[in-house]
């Protein structure tokens, strides 16, 4: 008997992808018009960047070629150091050894300290001024000492005179010098100091009465100096402590010291304080 002969399943093909629409012209020029957006967002891009880097390279090259800022000049070569209530005492001595006499011994000792006087503090200077002086002609002039600083510029001599040579205009321009140069430091280094007081070596007179001994001081304000010290201590005082001072530096010294350069006497208070009494120096 024949065997029943059933046909093979013939294997189903795969469809066929549908196919792709074409692109409208409308969405061709809407995808032309992204890309070129997109080009010029980054070619505006690359200008910024471009211009940042420029820039930063235009300036390095200025500071580059900038030269080096001049270095702060200094007010003097030297300066107190440490605490600055010691300032005082630092500058006495840093001035004081450097003046001396044409022996070579120091001229004077100075010794620096609050303005007292036997303990009593002294509260004010009262300045009897003169005919020489006629914007102040007979008027007493009162001025309250608050921050001051004073120095004794003592000699080894009887009442802190110099023993060695003879009182004379040089010497006394040159002790001058000095006190204006303790002065001058003290103003610009210690803080808040309105005013300083120099005590200069007694000139001893007939030894037999103390009446013709004369004492004399300076009493300097710093408003007064503020254009020397604006500017180096070199342009005011010349390096170099010779006591033979040329013209120049005579005239200096005498155009800020003299009008400030007073006989003196201190006179206590009923309330445990002192005043100092100044009159001028008479001219010559």
């Amino acid at each position: 008997m024949a065997e029943d002969v059933t046909p093979a399943t013939t294997a189903e093909q795969p469809a066929d992808p549908p196919a792709r629409a074409e692109p409208s012209r409308g969405d061709a020029r809407r995808d032309n018009a992204r890309k070129t957006s997109y080009r010029f967002r980054f070619g505006i891009l690359y200008i910024v960047l471009a211009a940042v880097v420029g820039a930063a390279i235009g300036a390095f090259v200025v500071l580059a070629s900038r030269p080096e800022p001049a270095a702060e000049t200094k007010w003097s070569s030297w300066q107190p150091e440490g605490r600055e209530n010691s300032f005082p005492v630092e500058i006495a001595q840093h001035v004081g050894s450097r003046y001396r006499l044409q022996s070579g011994k120091q001229i004077v000792g100075v010794l620096a300290g609050p303005a007292k006087v036997q303990d009593l503090p002294i509260r004010a200077v009262v300045i009897q001024h003169d005919a020489s002086n006629p914007t102040k002609q007979d008027d007493v002039e009162v001025i309250e000492v608050g921050n001051s600083v004073m120095y004794n510029l003592c000699g080894v001599g009887e009442k802190c005179s110099i023993i060695e040579g003879k009182p004379s205009q040089q010497r006394a321009r040159y002790l001058r010098r000095e006190a204006l140069e303790l002065a001058l430091y003290t103003f610009k280094y210690v803080e808040d100091v309105d005013s300083v007081i120099a005590l200069l070596p007694v000139n001893l007179g007939d030894p037999s009465t103390e009446e013709d001994d004369t004492s004399t001081a300076l009493f300097l304000e710093k408003k007064r100096f503020g254009r020397q010290l604006s500017a180096p201590l070199e342009r005011t005082l010349k390096p170099g402590t010779s006591m033979k001072l040329d013209s120049a530096q005579s005239q200096v010294v005498d155009s800020l010291t003299s009008p400030n350069h007073y006989l003196y006497d201190i006179q206590p208070t009923q309330d445990l304080s002192a005043i100092m009494r100044l009159v001028p120096v008479p001219a010559g």
